[in-house]
């Protein structure tokens, strides 16, 4: 037996030859599950944040003879029983005379603080 090799067949005019696989390649559209809990974390993290923004109301400074008895962050600021603030620091008036304290108020205490209203 004699080998015979062929030459290869070339295809004729219009005739598309052998059909060959094509390779095709496809996007994820989907995002991957882990991005799932850092996206959860910064939703949690802008509702918290909305949530303390929203809660905050003004800021006040009043001046007193004495700083006697309050502490900062621990001193509350209080009508009829209920907390409307909380003492966020103090300060000495130049002439060193008064002490001045800052006052971190809620929402809610907003319509209480007039220029009429006393500590």
């Amino acid at each position: 037996m004699s080998d015979i090799i062929e030459p290869p067949h070339e295809p004729a005019p219009g005739d598309p030859g052998p059909a060959h696989p094509q390779a095709t390649t496809r996007r994820a559209r989907r995002i991957p599950i882990i991005w799932i809990i850092p996206l959860v974390a910064v939703a949690i993290g802008a509702w918290l944040a909305w949530d303390t923004y929203s809660k905050k109301g003004p800021t006040i400074t009043v001046s007193f003879e004495s700083a006697e008895g309050l502490q900062a962050g621990q001193s509350q600021l209080r009508f009829k029983d209920i907390v409307f603030g909380t003492i966020k620091g103090f300060t000495l008036t130049p002439d060193n005379s008064r002490v001045i304290v800052t006052i971190a108020t809620t929402r809610e205490a907003e319509p209480l603080l007039t220029d009429q209203t006393v500590f």
